[in-house]
């Protein structure tokens, strides 16, 4: 700060020193003072990288400048060896005065998990202090490394409707070798809003044959038509479903990209102006700031983190008499504190001698206004009370303080503060500190990524989620170990959303459907036709003119028109029952054969089927006799006529036994 100035000059209050009989000395303003120029060069205290993240950290012993540094002078290698990575391949993500964050590509992460000892070497003049100094070459700085605990992120999901094969796609490798580590029975695909899932994969489904990137399945048929008739598929996530080669497993909790509402409930109250939602430790209360009666809500939950459980306010905590409306909650993790952010950014705290229990709460403390806020609007804490992070809806920033003494907020100091794209109603972690959500007064929830836990300095945007309906949008919360997430408006509707639900795009099926089978069976002259996938079986769609029965070898054909189709929905199978008349004529065919022309038939996607020519037909034989269907006797020339449900033998005639036909008064044996 000083080195920035034209003209340094010193400043000193009255009584600042004293000479040693105890005369104070007088005050002095705008004191020359002679400046002495900066050559000393900036050096490497410290470089750290993370194997879950791919973040590299480098650390100086003094303000560095941002615009001079060329990052094609960093390298990452073996120590002892020349060759590795250069950081220009990697993302420049972060500039804090003393410190430099870099995300490696996912290939340069892998090269150096790999390494048994990383180091840092800088070239010369990779980057200059902010009096120009040149840094000096470095070589073989040891790193201190994080391992990767941190499973593989999902970053794009596709279905070809066509083939049924899904394709699943991560930030990193995951391990497939054996493919039994991956758990597809955690894996299935659903329709959007629905919490079950309608297609769920098994081991059979599997096709990927070693690590990648990208894992893929085969759904079977009756899966892919499932998935064919969702309007909006979702695929389903489960934690610990994958793993990367490091044995991180993969957990879509409290990641706000992979949300889908399954659920929105009208809490009661209407009346209220709510600010703010939190719930208890185990879900069974949750807990409202309510603005125009200055008070707090405390609802009970009969099943946790359901809040249509909510059937009335069970107690409520008075807070009148603040500097402002309360604007924000957060507890102490043991619940037997409240702090109760008020608009004016003052925060006041009760205890409470039953945890999470309103009815039991009294005033102990109101602390000092929070520095540079001027409409606080939501505060949350870090699990050990040492960080707090609070958001303002004038100023439109997130903040974090720092406090020395856990939980006591006379001695918060900021110690950072972003901007937010929209003007911040609430604001909650993840549980770790490494992840920041703010919900915009519009609906926009926005998700940070913190490198240094709990310091809105470091905080960078990456993921954008807006709520699924229009309104004026006021707390945010997650569920049960982040795996479902609740928004909250004006009107005290609470939206959920489960979590681990990832958009999933499709593919048009433009591939035609292939004939695999035929049977015909003789006793009821239906004809089943098998096909490689699911058909249209609409009279619309099929059309049974372009279908023909032949002897095999032989020119003659039976077209199948007058059939009909006997299938009674879409499926693989195209069942057909031939007229009498065409029955009696393929009967007489060696070997049946099936020809089926373009266009004959349609998948379920419109696509119709290519000609198909000289498919044997598998005939099974006929095991059943005739029956009878309907008998009249001409009285004026005595001519009897009998009908029966098939063909019958009358060549030669005596093939009939006249001696078993009899005509009788009913109920009569003679």
């Amino acid at each position: 700060a000083v080195i920035a100035l034209a003209t340094p000059s010193l400043t000193i209050t009255s009584s600042a020193a004293y000479d040693t009989f105890g005369n104070p000395a007088p005050a002095m303003t705008d004191l020359p003072i002679s400046a002495r120029g900066d050559t000393t060069r900036p050096h490497v205290s410290s470089a750290f990288f993370d194997e879950g993240t791919g973040l590299v950290r480098i650390t100086f012993d003094e303000y560095v400048n941002e615009s001079s540094l060329d990052a094609g002078k960093l390298h990452i290698r073996e120590r002892g060896f020349s060759s590795g990575i250069t950081l220009s391949g990697a993302p420049y993500n972060w500039f804090a005065g003393t410190t430099l964050l870099f995300v490696l590509t996912e290939e340069d992460r892998q090269e150096i998990i790999a390494l048994a000892t990383p180091s840092l070497a800088i070239d010369r003049a990779a980057v200059s202090d902010i009096s120009g100094n040149l840094i000096a070459r470095h070589t073989g700085l040891d790193m201190n490394v994080a391992e990767d605990d941190d499973g593989p992120t999902l970053t794009d999901a596709t279905l070809d409707l066509g083939s049924g094969i899904l394709h699943i796609t991560f930030h990193e490798i995951v391990d497939a070798t054996p493919s039994t580590q991956i758990d597809p029975s955690l894996v299935g695909i659903s329709e959007s809003g629905s919490t079950q899932n309608s297609v769920v994969l098994s081991p059979d489904n599997i096709i990927t044959t070693g690590d990648s990137d990208r894992i893929s399945f085969t759904l079977s048929e009756e899966g892919r038509y499932a998935v064919f008739n969702m309007s909006s598929p979702v695929l389903v996530m489960g934690a610990s479903s994958v793993r990367d080669t490091q044995g991180g497993l993969f957990n879509a909790a409290f990641d706000v990209s992979a949300a889908d509402q399954v659920d929105s409930f009208m809490m009661p109250g209407q009346n209220s102006t709510p600010e703010g939602l939190i719930f208890n430790n185990n879900g069974t209360k949750v807990f409202v700031a309510d603005g125009q009666a200055d008070r707090i809500l405390e609802y009970s939950l009969s099943v946790p983190y359901d809040v249509s459980t909510a059937s009335s306010v069970a107690t409520s905590l008075s807070v009148s008499g603040l500097g402002g409306n309360p604007a924000g909650i957060a507890f102490h993790p043991n619940g037997t504190n409240i702090f109760v952010l008020d608009s004016t950014a003052h925060i006041h705290l009760y205890d409470m001698s039953v945890p999470f229990d309103l009815s039991t709460a009294a005033h102990s403390v109101s602390f000092s206004q929070l520095d540079s806020l001027s409409s606080a609007s939501g505060l949350v804490f870090s699990p050990d009370g040492g960080r707090m992070m609070v958001v303002d809806a004038s100023t439109k920033s997130i903040n974090s303080y720092e406090m020395p003494v856990p939980f006591d907020v006379s001695d918060a100091a900021r110690t950072g503060f972003i901007l937010s794209v929209y003007a911040p109603s609430d604001v909650t972690l993840n549980a770790d500190g490494t992840a920041l959500y703010v919900v915009g007064t519009g609906g926009t929830v926005l998700q940070y990524w913190m490198p240094v836990p709990f310091d809105a300095s470091s905080l960078s945007l990456i993921h954008t989620f807006s709520a699924s309906e229009q309104g004026t949008y006021k707390g945010i919360a997650f569920g049960s170990e982040g795996n479902s997430l609740f928004v909250m408006r004006e009107n005290l509707t609470v939206h959920e959303y489960a979590l681990g639900r990832f958009p999933l795009s499709t593919t048009p099926d433009s591939i035609p459907p292939e004939f695999l089978t035929a049977t015909m069976y003789e006793g009821s002259g239906i004809l089943t036709i098998t096909f490689s996938e699911t058909v249209d079986v609409s009279t619309t769609s099929v059309d049974l003119s372009k279908m023909f029965l032949s002897d095999l070898g032989q020119i003659d054909q039976v077209q199948l028109t007058g059939a009909a189709v006997t299938s009674t929905g879409n499926g693989v199978t195209l069942s057909v029952a031939l007229t009498e008349q065409q029955q009696h004529t393929v009967m007489g065919f060696g070997r049946l054969q099936l020809d089926i022309s373009e266009f004959a038939v349609a998948d379920v996607s419109g696509t119709r089927i290519h000609a198909s020519t000289d498919n044997e037909v598998i005939v099974l034989g006929d095991n059943d006799g005739p029956s009878i269907t309907g008998s009249a006797l001409d009285e004026g020339t005595g001519i009897l006529t009998i009908s029966f449900d098939e063909a019958i033998d009358m060549t030669p005639s005596t093939r009939v036994n006249f001696e078993r036909i009899h005509i009788r008064e009913a109920g009569s044996l003679s």
